[in-house]
């Protein structure tokens, strides 16, 4: 049986291999896989946002723990792009704005913002207060609403009447 120097050639003498219709297809069904997969991944940004959030609520619902555990005010806020909290010296409590003693609170580093996250409004007791103004727990649990803005999305964290603290998102 005669070989020839290129090979033998397929049956009925056709070589084997793609069209280029054939890989055109391929190529389409491939861009649209990968299109699908592109959508489906989560956004890091407003993931970034809602665990920052998230971390916020849990650091003012501490403070409203400790408040109400210990019989002696605390208070939280956002200072300087992160989330704090201070205990009122023993003799101060109620007097606003002097007297606090900042807690670290647990071994978590405090929260911070993202860059393109953003304090947009406070309110305690239905009362507006400066966005770096603190909110005050004691005894009983403290209404708040605090409004932040990022990237497209707003959240609020409310404190409720039972002391439970929520995130709310908003498109």
């Amino acid at each position: 049986m005669p070989i020839s120097a290129t090979g033998s050639s397929g049956p009925h003498g056709a070589e084997a291999g793609f069209t280029l219709l054939e890989i055109l297809v391929a190529l389409v069904i491939v861009g649209i896989l990968a299109g699908a997969v592109v959508v489906t991944l989560p956004d890091e940004g407003l993931a970034g946002q809602r665990r920052a959030v998230e971390q916020l609520a849990a650091q003012a619902a501490w403070a409203g723990l400790q408040a109400r555990g210990s019989g002696r005010d605390h208070a939280w806020g956002i200072d300087a792009d992160q989330g704090k909290v201070w205990q009122a010296l023993p003799g101060a409590e109620g007097s606003g704005v002097g007297g606090w003693l900042p807690v670290g609170g647990t071994s978590q580093p405090p929260p911070s913002l993202p860059q393109d996250l953003s304090v947009q409004a406070l309110e305690v007791e239905g009362m507006a207060m400066p966005v770096s103004g603190r909110v005050v727990f004691s005894a009983q649990p403290t209404l708040f609403v605090l409004h932040l803005r990022g990237a497209g999305r707003q959240w609020l964290l409310e404190g409720g009447v039972s002391g439970l603290v929520s995130v709310r998102e908003m498109p």
